[in-house]
This record gives structure tokens, sequence and C-alpha cells, in this order.
């Protein structure tokens, strides 16, 4: 009686053990995409949130409005200092401070005063976020979201 293997038990072997490594590596593939995708969407919900709550918080304790336009509004802070809130190039920014990084991208941003631009009771603000982390990714790994709020003024 013969010890040892066969040439085809051995063959059959390395066919299963290689569509196992095949098998485990797009596992492993998949994961690390998804959550690159994930670490992006997180990122932007994140980045959006901070800059809703920062336009919210000057808006809705601002003593009043001096101009208001589709994508610029001036206002008077609580120390009747002016305050301006507007789309500067792909970010948005409060006076002379970006309220976004550099990463991300801000797009359809728009601010309507209503009932007029000259005594506005209630703004609406609306705008896009989408990273640019990386020019050479697939479409969908690079999220965006939009954002939407409706601020009422405090002193009015």
């Amino acid at each position: 009686m013969k010890k040892g293997y066969s040439l085809i038990e051995l063959t059959i072997t390395v066919g299963l053990l290689s569509i196992l490594a095949l098998t485990i590596s797009a596992i492993v593939l998949s994961t690390v995409v998804g959550s690159y995708r994930l670490r992006n969407l997180v990122h932007v919900r994140e980045v959006g949130n901070y800059v809703t709550g920062q336009l919210e918080r000057l808006i809705h304790n601002a003593r009043s409005v001096t101009s208001c336009s589709s994508n610029t509004l001036t206002l008077l802070n609580q120390d009747n200092n002016p305050t301006t809130i507007q789309l500067s190039g792909t970010s948005i920014a409060s006076s002379s401070a970006s309220l976004t990084p550099s990463d991300v991208t801000v797009s359809n941003f728009s601010l309507i005063c209503l009932p007029s631009s000259s005594d506005p009771q209630i703004v609406n603000l609306n705008f896009t976020l989408s990273t640019n982390s990386d020019p050479n990714a697939r479409p969908h790994d690079n999220p965006s979201l939009n954002f939407s709020s409706s601020i009422e003024f405090r002193n009015n």
C-alpha cells in the first residue's frame, strides 16, 4: 500500500483553497470600500450638521437683518457688529471665517428671507455638501447630501 496523495487529490485541494482565498479577498475588499464610503458619508453629515447649527445660532440670535439676497445675508449680531453669511468660492463663510473644511464642497447654496428681504421673520437655508477628497474615486464613493433649515429670528 502506497502512502501519500494522488495528483487528483492535490489538484482538488489547491483548487478549493484558491476559491476560498478569492472569496475571502472579495469580502475583505468590499468591506474596505464600504468603510471608505461610510467614512465619507459620516464626515459630510457631521460638517453639514455643524454648519447648519452655527448658522441657526447666528441667525436666531441676531438683532436685525441689514440685507438679504439669494446667497448673502448680513445681520447685526448681539454686539451690534455686522456678520455676513455667504458662499465664498466652494465654502460657506461667516464674515471672514470659513465654516466648511477644504475637503468638502458646497453647492446649491441659497438663503430665502420671508416674508420680505427688508424685514424677514424667517430665513430658509438650503445647501448641498459633497466630498472632494479623491478626484479619482467613483461617484458613489464621494457622497453628496442636501441640508435644509427654516430659521426664525428670536428678536423680531
